[in-house]
């Protein structure tokens, strides 16, 4: 009797022991409580999910989600091309037509710097990562912030940065239709003689990114000594408050660019002091005003000082939009502006 309770308490020790070491074994339950977990996150209308391969032996697909901004910076900083795209991939960014795109540099390293915008009229906020891969060029990242949820709108490319300017951006709001635009200064042209940046207005929609209006702030052609005059273009957006409602819609409200044109004769680089080459200036007040139908800004005839043709400087643009500062050429006793005027009357009519 005494052999046969000795007996059944090893047995017990043995299950028991067996029992453990099923309980132990890996993989049996700590997995499925962390795929429930992720999911529950997923489900609470987090956005910009992905997929990644999980590090554990059952090699199960994990769902991540949730845009941080200052993560990804984090993450692509002082990294390789092929290290920032793997990134942003995760993270179910697309970046169209950017220097990441760029197949001759994807050994570069890229730079990237977050800048933070808070609205005025709104509850939501701008995020913008600046990605800069030298003498190549820039592309920025737009975020939408509305509360806890954060939204990739889309991007952004300007060109190269082996030029010694520095980019400049802005928020623009109107406080009646609660619209925001991102404002870049961009590099439009650049050449011999020639260069142009650009006020270039991004609407911020639901849809993503959308340019609604681009006009000249800064211009100087002194190309050619075959064309009729070099041309230095000085734009300021009117100090008057950019957006003014005329009427209960959203049509109206509009933008004013005070403008600078300075004529100079071609001849300027043959004379000992260029200075001596001026012709003219002109002042002209352009307004665009924003057309809700079209969702863009467009050129306002009636309430500007000018056309389309305003910055076409052939023979026959000239006549029609600086006549009196022509005319007045020829009253004048100095040689070299009536040496321009024979020059431009001569001259075909294009």
């Amino acid at each position: 009797m005494k052999n046969a309770k000795i007996i059944c308490f090893l047995l017990l020790i043995i299950l028991f022991l067996l029992v453990s070491i099923i309980l132990d074994k890996p993989g049996n339950t700590s997995v499925g409580v962390n795929i429930k977990s992720t999911k529950a996150e997923i489900q609470k209308g987090d956005i910009s999910t992905t997929t990644l391969h999980s590090s554990n032996s059952d090699n199960l697909n994990l769902l991540v989600s949730k845009i941080n901004t200052n993560d990804i910076v984090n993450r692509i900083d002082e990294k390789p091309i092929a290290v920032v795209n793997s990134t942003l991939k995760e993270y179910g960014i697309e970046v169209k037509n950017s220097i990441l795109n760029d197949t001759e540099k994807r050994e570069g390293i890229i730079s990237a710097h977050l800048y933070h915008f808070k609205l005025q009229y709104t509850s939501k906020n701008i995020d913008l990562i600046e990605m800069v891969l030298p003498a190549a060029g820039l592309s920025y990242l737009i975020f939408e912030e509305d509360k806890s949820n954060i939204t990739y709108m889309g991007n952004i490319n300007l060109p190269g940065r082996n030029l010694n300017y520095e980019p400049d951006f802005r928020i623009e709001e109107d406080v009646n239709s609660k619209r925001a635009w991102l404002v870049f200064k961009e590099l439009n042209a650049y050449g011999t003689g020639i260069i142009e940046f650009d006020d270039v207005w991004y609407g911020i929609r639901n849809n993503g990114i959308s340019e609604d209006l681009r006009y000249i702030t800064q211009k100087s052609d002194w190309g050619s000594p075959n064309q009729l005059a070099y041309i230095t273009i000085n734009g300021t957006m009117s100090e008057i408050k950019p957006f003014y409602l005329l009427t209960d819609s959203q049509d109206g409200f509009y933008i004013d660019v005070n403008y600078e044109i300075k004529f100079t004769n071609s001849n300027a680089n043959e004379l000992e002091n260029p200075d001596d080459a001026f012709l003219f200036s002109a002042n002209r007040r352009v307004r665009y005003t924003w057309n809700n139908q079209g969702e863009c800004f467009t050129l306002d005839k009636g309430n500007s000082e000018g056309d389309e043709t305003l910055f076409d400087f052939n023979k026959r643009s000239l006549l029609k939009n600086y006549s009196q500062q022509i005319d007045r050429l020829s009253k004048s006793e100095i040689k070299n502006k009536k040496d321009w005027l024979k020059k431009f009357h001569d001259s075909k009519m294009d």
